[in-house]
């Protein structure tokens, strides 16, 4: 239940179960057919969304190609920066970093996972 940039945004480190569900919804996913891409739909759908089907006062986007793709700053969101990814710094039951994340981590610099967040307060969007 805890995200790194979360608690960095929040100033808080520990979150119940609870809490995150009552406080924040997720975008985990958006698909745009390629025909539609660079048109503005992902920005007006996720927006959409925000503003009429999410009824807590926070939205979160965890997303790994979000600095290249930035629909949802479009849409409203704020970037609140990295997320401490496990696999940036797991060691093996050795103790020795392993080749896999290694060669991982060098060939995935562009899509480090990043915290984006909406305040539908901020925006009118909730009484």
């Amino acid at each position: 239940m805890n995200n790194s940039a979360r608690n960095r945004v929040f100033g808080k480190t520990k979150w119940s179960g609870e809490e995150v569900n009552q406080h924040f919804s997720s975008i985990l996913r958006l698909v745009i057919d390629p025909r539609y891409r660079g048109a503005g739909v992902a920005a007006d759908f996720c927006r959409a969304v925000c503003q009429h089907a999410i009824t807590t006062r926070f939205v979160e986007g965890v997303m790994s190609m979000g600095r290249v793709n930035q629909f949802v700053v479009r849409a409203g969101f704020h970037d609140c920066g990295p997320l401490a990814n496990a696999a940036h710094g797991a060691y093996g039951s050795n103790g020795q970093k392993g080749m896999f994340l290694q060669r991982s981590q060098m060939q995935s610099k562009m899509s480090r996972m990043n915290l984006y967040l909406l305040d539908r307060k901020e925006h009118g969007w909730m009484p």
